[in-house]
């Protein structure tokens, strides 16, 4: 006992003696013992920390913080029926001697049953089950109570007075509880309509009834035997109340609860499964996708810390294992998991400052990735690990993602570990999936974690991965659970009949098991003894009801301090430092570590190997679902206030640059928002923060593509903004608009997005923000070129520049160039696009944006090549080649481009070949592209005009349809060519395309136009779409394009000689020759042979036209023109000679239900003016 007596008095400081009990200068107690346990007492204690006796002399203190908390709680309440009747006739001293014995029989019962009286009133008594310390049969408890008060208290009732009845009304529901008064003992301990409800069921429950509610039933249903009743309408209410009439206890039945991380028993298969995967994934270079299912808590973090630890003796050569996690509820993070990844590889911590961020994460990618291509990578990583970088479309980032993660497991054996994707979104879900389909002969192994909700949300998870492996962990067997008892407590530990209730309680789950007999222990109810262990056997071993309770029972049976500690906690969130608890908690973080040191003992919390914050350890709480009992038991008011100071602790460590914990803010900074306006609190002091914070989460996740939740994140924040910042606010809806821009622009084109951003630019101008405006410009720019009007996209490009001008270079504004570049590329104007493109590169250059730049020389190359200069068709294939060699984010584009510029080659399998191999373009990406329909195309190639039909409909009445004026175009021929009576687009389709100021659509247009003109014989009108053609394509250097050539030579042959001569006169003049100018020339040259009367040289002409699609291959396009042949064929008296082709044609024509083409193969020449030379 001398060794825990103070050495030093704390009153005069004087130095005390062995063995001293008091001090010799003052007369101060140095140190004391509990009277009842002669326990040494420290000097800051005022209970006994081994009995709980108040210390002798102590004030009892005031409660300490939380005072209060929210729970869910049985209100029992038992009252006397008739007792005024007979306090009329009973002598008083009989009146006070049975008042006596009932209220003391009913504070006996209830106590026996765990329960707390509450009150007395009158003749009635209140009890509450639940408070100060939760279990998992706090419902049961009281309605036992109940059932048991009927039984003693009748004894109670007067000799002769048969009347006297007593009744019971429970109730269960959530209540504030104040949890100091409910230990102690008092008046107003539990506030809520829970208590309301069980008063009035008491007063219509039958005499010597237990009436319960419908949540107390469904609670109590499987160990309480009921009688149904029928609904009553409680006084005060307006519609009926379940109501349930208990009758007798009933043997509880074992039921499956909710899981938790256990130690490993009974898994040695699926262990075996994950060791043969490594092996495979590792050693043979054979990448795996192996996802572990299973409820929460059921061991499947066990199972791949057990695999970790066999890593060492299965794997030969260092091995990386990286894990992240995805975080669960509002903490939604975007990626993650995959900054986790990054950040542990790279070093990074979150409170690195910029700089030293960037050094660490250029480091790690320079280990792994050769000079070519490591700017790329460091550039589409840097918004993961929170630094700036350039805004690049969801799936080149996540390109470079992957590229970053193979080069890893390039290196050496690798293994990711994904845990609890059923918190994922859709966006990470889809990253692990590819990343999984993408690799390729590398050693990489991927572990996924996820409950069944997974399956639930995404039925085809991983099933079309090469190689995937799904295990799910059902529960343990008898002999399992028996095992983990055995691993906690010793072989020998349990007699069997200990054993058995222990097992029956488990259920097969390694959580009920494990946590059960922790709260045991801590209520000493199990107790080591000699070599073994013993059960009180008094204790009744009920069934858990719920993961829930048990946990909430171990967070009451903590000290105090250590509860205040864990509550705080669980606002921070499922990851916590110690500096984050201390100031939501408003307490010394010192304090806060200790506490945190016993509750990691205790198995409430476990420290992280690493932590992302510098100078602060990294906690976790054992389960999720710890931490969702702990903060459903703050009461609202204090989460507003605990949510607004870990906010601004966070707020303080993050402000340098968006790294995760900008979504972490911001879902503090609103929680405490929106829980003060559901209180009726003012909260003007909650907007702003919460404003600001997110703002920043909706460009963080902006950064890396979560459109949704950058949207989201914007939504909010718009919906708290006034009138206090108006900048702020005009930037905030710039970035909301933006979003939705890029999520969705046919929705934007059409809901007013235009007119809205074109609102933000004036007014940000207004304001001075000349680099908010401009941004704003540049979506007007391509929002319009999105809906092909090229006049409007010109006018807003060449304003978004003009701001740019003065301002210093950012990517932003190398941007707005190379939108402008696009524009003219787009129109065929070469000089403009290049100059445009280069000062965009060269800004880019500057700034180090590889992407940016890159951009820019495919949008110069194609602009060379569609003037005709064949140095741009090199140029394309350079680009393309180096962009694969680089995996540059840019290679989708450049393949498409490349792609485009081969079919204008005449070589279309190798076009579609390049398209169908690209990277594919996702419409959620912050990327837009002319919106051309690929299926369309490929029908028309392939001769499938109902194909091509169904895929025309599908978007050629879209805001962005404008762009396919081919394929509307061809739609209208087809209908003709298949005498379909549907409306004809013609018209409209050219008042589009006149509008638009494109002269690709112009060109398109008119050459379609007059095609469909002359299939209906109305050549007249086709002649002067021809010449109109003919005056707007000459004034331009450009291709004669394959997409409106052919058209327009079948045209100029149907509607006359006048017409042919035009379109002739326009080939004559092509500089870049291509197979679709050749086999224009051949038709209209044949029209002209014909006009003559050379009919044999026609249709020699006609077939060598056919020959050159038939290469190409172009099916529709080789039918049309051995439509041609027959007619001219027979024309030159050769029906034997006709026969082949038309036999062609005719089953070409009854496969597509296209009778117009019959009618072609036959169909007369149009009158012919005057010869002229050709």
């Amino acid at each position: 006992m001398e060794d825990v007596i103070a050495a030093q008095c704390g009153r005069c400081g004087r130095t005390a003696a062995d063995g001293d009990r008091f001090c010799g200068g003052c007369g101060a107690e140095l140190g004391a013992v509990c009277p009842h346990c002669l326990r040494p007492l420290a000097s800051d204690v005022t209970f006994c920390t081994s009995c709980g006796s108040p210390r002798p002399g102590a004030d009892r203190p005031a409660a300490l913080t939380p005072q209060e908390d929210r729970r869910r709680v049985s209100v029992l309440f038992v009252d006397l029926i008739d007792f005024t009747p007979y306090v009329e006739r009973a002598d008083p001293e009989q009146v006070r001697g049975m008042q006596t014995g009932f209220f003391s029989a009913a504070r006996r019962v209830v106590g026996q049953y765990g329960g707390v009286v509450e009150k007395y009133i009158g003749d009635a008594v209140m009890a509450l089950f639940g408070a100060p310390i939760a279990t998992e049969t706090d419902a049961l408890r009281c309605v036992r109570a109940g059932l048991e008060l009927q039984r003693v208290l009748t004894r109670f009732a007067p000799t002769g007075s048969t009347e006297l009845r007593f009744r019971v009304g429970v109730a269960t529901g959530e209540a504030l509880v104040d949890v100091a008064a409910a230990r102690d003992g008092g008046q107003a301990i539990v506030a809520g309509d829970v208590v309301n409800t069980a008063s009035r069921m008491q007063s219509v429950a039958p005499p010597g009834g237990v009436l319960v509610c419908g949540t107390t039933h469904a609670l109590t249903k499987d160990a309480i035997r009921y009688e149904e009743q029928a609904p009553v309408t409680l006084r005060g209410r307006s519609s009926p109340t379940e109501v349930w009439l208990a009758l007798s206890p009933l043997r509880r039945q074992p039921t499956d609860r909710e899981p938790d991380t256990t130690p490993l028993v009974d898994r040695e298969h699926e262990l075996g499964m994950l060791v043969n995967a490594l092996h495979r994934s590792l050693r043979d270079r054979l990448p795996q996708v192996v996802t572990i299912f299973g409820r929460a808590g059921i061991g499947k973090s066990r199972l791949l810390r057990e695999l970790y630890r066999h890593t060492g003796r299965l794997v030969d050569e260092p091995l990386t294992w990286r894990t992240g996690r995805c975080p669960p509820f509002g903490e939604n993070v975007t990626f993650a998991a995959l900054a986790d990844i990054v950040k542990s590889e790279a070093g990074i911590l979150d409170t690195d400052p910029a700089g030293s961020a960037a050094q660490r994460l250029a480091a790690a990618v320079g280990e792994l990735i050769g000079p070519g291509e490591r700017d790329r990578v460091v550039d589409a990583l840097r918004p993961l690990v929170g630094l700036p970088g350039t805004p690049l479309p969801a799936e080149e980032a996540e390109s470079a993602w992957r590229r970053f993660l193979l080069a890893l497991a390039a290196r050496r054996p690798t293994v990711l570990v994904f845990e609890d994707l059923h918190w994922a979104d859709d966006a990470m879900l889809r990253f692990v999936e590819l990343l999984g389909a993408a690799a390729r002969e590398v050693p990489l192994l991927l572990l996924c974690t996820a409950r069944p909700e997974l399956v639930d949300r995404d039925p085809s998870w991983a099933g079309t991965i090469t190689g995937s492996v799904t295990i799910t962990l059902p529960p343990l067997r008898d002999t399992g659970i028996a095992a983990l008892y055995a691993h906690l407590f010793g072989q020998a530990a349990f007699s069997a009949d200990m054993l058995s209730p222990l097992i029956e309680v488990a259920g097969g789950n390694p959580l009920y098991a494990h946590e059960y007999v922790r709260m045991l222990i801590e209520q000493g109810a199990l107790r080591q003894s000699g070599r073994g262990w013993s059960l009180d056997k008094q204790l009744e071993l009920t069934m858990p009801e719920s993961v829930h309770a048990v946990i909430a029972n171990r967070v009451d049976l903590l000290d105090a301090k250590d509860r205040a500690v864990l509550l705080a906690a669980s606002v921070v969130g499922v990851q916590f430092w110690p500096g984050a608890v201390a100031a939501a908690l408003g307490q010394q973080v010192e304090s806060v570590e200790r506490s945190l040191r016993r509750l990691e003992q205790r198995d409430f919390v476990h420290e992280q190997a690493a932590s992302t914050m510098a100078g602060q350890a990294e906690f976790r709480f054992r389960h999720v679902l710890v931490r969702d009992v702990c903060y459903q038991r703050l009461p609202r008011t204090e989460r507003v206030a605990r949510h607004e100071r870990a906010a601004d602790w966070l707020d303080a460590l993050s402000h340098s640059r968006d790294t995760d914990l900008a979504e972490v803010l911001a879902h503090h900074r609103w929680a405490a928002h929106e829980i003060a306006r559901s209180l009726g609190m003012e909260v003007r002091r909650y907007a702003g923060p919460a404003r600001q914070a997110l703002h920043r989460a909706a460009r963080r996740a902006y950064a890396l593509h979560g459109l949704d939740a950058a949207a989201s994140h914007a939504g909010r924040a718009l919906g708290l903004a006034d009138d206090s910042d108006p900048v702020g606010r005009l930037q905030l809806e710039l970035l909301s608009t933006e979003i939705s821009f890029y999520r969705d622009g046919n929705a934007f084109l059409s809901g007013g997005g235009p007119e809205q951003v074109h609102t933000l630019a004036d007014r940000l101008l207004a304001h001075g923000d000349d680099a908010c405006a401009a941004r704003a410009w540049t979506l007007l720019g391509q929002a319009a070129w999105l809906r092909a009007d090229r006049g409007d996209a010109l006018a807003c490009l060449d304003r978004a520049v003009q701001l740019f001008e003065p301002l210093p270079d950012t990517a932003q504004k190398a941007d707005a160039y190379a939108e402008l570049g696009r524009l003219h590329m787009l129109n065929y104007e070469r000089d403009p696009a290049v100059t445009a493109a280069d000062t965009a590169a060269e800004i880019a250059e500057r700034l180090g944006l590889t992407e940016t730049r890159t951009n820019a020389r495919i949008t110069a190359a194609t602009a060379r090549y569609q003037s005709g200069d064949r140095v741009g068709l090199d140029e394309l294939h350079a680009i393309v080649e180096f962009s694969r060699a680089g995996q540059l984010l840019a290679l989708p584009r450049a393949t498409q481009n490349l792609a485009w510029a081969i079919r204008e080659e005449g070589d279309w399998l190798r076009s579609d070949a390049l398209l169908s191999a690209a990277p594919a373009r996702t419409a959620s990406g912050q990327t837009l592209t002319t919106s051309y329909s690929a299926e369309a195309m490929r029908a028309w190639f392939d001769g499938d005009f109902g194909r091509l039909l169904t895929a025309a409909e599908a978007f050629v009445d879209t805001p962005t349809g404008s762009w396919d004026m081919q394929v509307r175009g061809l739609r209208c021929c087809l209908l003709v060519l298949r005498d379909d009576d549907d409306p004809d687009d013609v018209a409209d389709a050219l008042d589009t395309a006149r509008r638009s100021g494109f002269h690709r659509l112009h060109w398109t247009m008119l050459s379609m136009a007059a095609l469909c003109r002359a299939l209906q014989g109305r050549d007249a009108e086709a002649a002067a779409l021809i010449d109109e053609l003919g005056r707007s394509w000459s004034a331009v250097p450009a291709l004669a394009s394959g997409e409106w050539i052919a058209a327009a030579a079948y045209a100029g042959a149907l509607a006359g000689r006048d017409a042919a001569v035009r379109v002739r006169a326009m080939l004559d003049r092509v500089g870049h020759r291509t197979p679709w100018s050749e086999a224009a020339l051949r038709t209209v040259t044949a029209a002209l042979a014909a006009a003559d009367g050379d009919h044999r040289r026609s249709a020699e002409l006609h077939l060598a036209a056919a020959e050159v699609y038939g290469r190409i291959p172009d099916v529709s396009d080789r039918v049309l023109a051995l439509a041609f042949a027959a007619a001219e064929l027979t024309r030159a008296g050769d029906p034997a000679g006709a026969r082949v082709p038309r036999a062609e044609v005719r089953t070409f024509a009854l496969r597509n239900d296209a009778p117009g083409l019959l009618a072609l193969a036959g169909r007369p020449i149009a009158p012919t003016g005057p010869a002229v030379a050709c």
